[in-house]
């Protein structure tokens, strides 16, 4: 993994969305859906920046399940369909409990020395380099050339 540029990926409310869920037909679970559009925005965000990801969202938890989980199995297939890998234990960061997740993020920049970061998060984190995503509709473009002109440091 290169720790020069990162982004700190949440899953609900960024890569899914209300309007996602909604447009789901009642036979499939929204749990094992993930916005495959949202996904080939995170591309652009990689392409653009040379950047990796690492998993800030709950998800993270069952992450290391995620041959036995449905829910997971489904999302590593999507996310490595477009060449975004999460397989490492290093991708994920660590877990101090709910509401601590400014402080994960920062503990995790400063032990791997990380460069240039983004944080993309439907829900608040004080930190500067937070790009709050709508989470009723998700990751959207203008969030896009946020984070890009963050880890490209346009800013």
């Amino acid at each position: 993994m290169n720790f020069d540029k990162i982004v700190f990926l949440d899953i609900d409310g960024v890569v899914n969305s209300s309007k996602f869920f909604s447009s789901l037909s009642k036979d499939r679970a929204s749990w094992d859906n993930i916005d495959e559009e949202k996904v080939k925005l995170l591309k652009e965000i990689q392409s653009a920046t040379g950047c990796d990801f690492v998993m800030s969202s709950s998800w993270r938890n069952g992450w290391i399940c995620l041959r036995k989980y449905k829910m997971y199995k489904y999302a590593y297939e999507v996310f490595k369909k477009y060449g975004l890998d999460f397989d490492d234990d290093i991708a994920r960061l660590p877990n101090y409990g709910y509401g601590q997740r400014a402080a994960e993020i920062q503990d995790y920049v400063y032990d791997h020395n990380v460069k240039h970061y983004v944080i993309l998060d439907d829900q608040f984190v004080n930190d500067p380099n937070l790009v709050q995503v709508r989470p009723s509709v998700g990751l959207e473009e203008e969030d896009v050339n946020k984070a890009i002109k963050i880890l490209n440091k346009e800013i």
